[in-house]
């Protein structure tokens, strides 16, 4: 093909023989200068790509974090509210059984 556009026509016959359709395709073939220009276009398009999934890899990582934070928050404040019930528990018995001697 040369540089630019070239027409290609296609005859298309159907299965019966005899119904057909012509069908005219143009394609564009680049020069090296649109060739070069589509080629850093489609870098600093990957290179976007490539920074935004990276982005909302991080993002994500972030949220995981503060998820894992927030639980681990949770457990603590479980524990501690658990401990609180056996000392109190413990003086109790133990206030009890001073009663009984």
């Amino acid at each position: 093909m040369k540089v630019g556009n070239n027409t290609i026509q296609i005859n298309v016959v159907a299965e019966d023989g005899i119904t057909n359709k012509k069908y005219e395709l143009i394609v564009h073939r680049r020069n090296e200068q649109e060739e070069l220009q589509y080629e850093q276009e489609r870098e600093s398009s990957a290179e976007r790509l490539s920074a935004i999934l990276e982005e909302q890899n991080n993002n994500s990582n972030v949220d995981e974090i503060k998820q894992n934070k927030n639980s681990n928050i949770i457990w603590i404040i479980a524990i501690i509210i658990l401990d609180g019930i056996i000392i109190v528990g413990v003086i109790y018995m133990r206030k009890k059984q001073k009663k009984i001697d």
